[in-house]
């Protein structure tokens, strides 16, 4: 049983990890589309001007 809360512990602080890694991928993701989403308008403000 003195193992068991340790086991505990360390599945928790790993789930963290886990969730703080898909956090920061999000970011990148979303940091990614916001880049892509104001090229893509400029593209297209460059074809309604032509």
């Amino acid at each position: 049983y003195e193992t068991n809360p340790k086991f505990q512990n360390s599945n928790v602080s790993n789930e963290i990890t886990a969730v703080t890694k898909l956090n920061s991928f999000q970011i990148y993701v979303n940091a990614c589309l916001v880049v892509l989403y104001k090229d893509a308008s400029k593209c297209f403000a460059q074809i309604a001007q032509n």
